[in-house]
């Protein structure tokens, strides 16, 4: 399949489910609908670890590769997470919606929109997919309630993901690992792109960027709850910042 074809599907398919849940939302059971994404990533993420086994030759851990990855993994393990770590990490996977939908249309690996491939390789078809519904999960937390866009879930989300990086970073500094892309020890760049010269530069590029992404994620999804006409409409048009949220609202 071509992989502008493919592309095109996906972003199809992902808009109908994205109507879908806007719509229906408040008809889903919120426990079979997190298992449901769950399945899904857990299946595509294993094929698309198989497939990267085959291509390389051999098994490279993969988790740590990207923070795309890192959150893939994280969704199956949520089961075991302690339930206010575990509102963390959905606070961290609704911000980065939209984040994960541009991940749909340019590559980590550089194909699609950034440099054209002929043909869509399984291995590209699984990351589109992934991201996809990883993406319509982070929607979904929103719509259901279980993340709300006040700061004090903005916060937990940061708090989270800032806290994986800044471990990620000591792991590369004293393994000498690349994990993120951020290794000191000259392999270092922004999704495998050497932008700056210095390490410090490209990590504090990399630290802004998330925090842009997610951003961009909050104003995403109350652009989104905003055209839904459910009960969150009039809790988006009143936004208080700051207001006491509670946080046993969760999955």
């Amino acid at each position: 399949m071509p992989m502008m074809a493919m592309v095109i599907i996906c972003v199809f398919v992902y808009f109908i489910c994205l109507i879908a849940i806007l719509l229906y939302n408040e008809r889903f059971n919120k426990m079979y609908v997190r298992l449901f994404f769950t399945i899904v990533n857990t299946c595509l993420f294993i094929g698309y670890c198989i497939n990267e086994y085959y291509r390389k030759g051999s098994f490279e851990f993969l988790t740590f590769d990207q923070i795309s990855p890192f959150m893939f993994t994280m969704l199956p393990l949520s089961y075991l997470m302690d339930k206010r770590v575990r509102h963390y990490y959905f606070c961290t996977a609704a911000f980065l919606s939209l984040g994960m939908f541009v991940a749909m249309l340019v590559s980590p690996q550089e194909a699609y929109l950034v440099a054209y491939k002929a043909d869509a390789t399984v291995l590209y078809v699984l990351d589109t997919l992934l991201h996809l519904n990883f993406s319509l999960f982070g929607i979904y937390l929103i719509c259901s309630g279980t993340v709300k866009l006040k700061f004090k879930h903005f916060k937990k989300a940061m708090i989270f993901i800032y806290t994986v990086i800044t471990f990620v970073v000591l792991v590369n500094f004293i393994f000498h690992k690349n994990y993120f892309g951020m290794g000191y020890y000259g392999k270092y760049g922004i999704y495998m792109i050497r932008i700056f010269e210095t390490y410090w530069a490209t990590l504090a590029a990399y630290i802004l960027g998330v925090f842009l992404v997610l951003v961009l994620g909050l104003i995403f999804n109350g652009v989104l709850v905003k055209l839904n006409g459910h009960n969150l409409k009039e809790e988006v048009k009143n936004v208080k910042f700051f207001e006491y949220v509670d946080d046993n609202e969760t999955l």
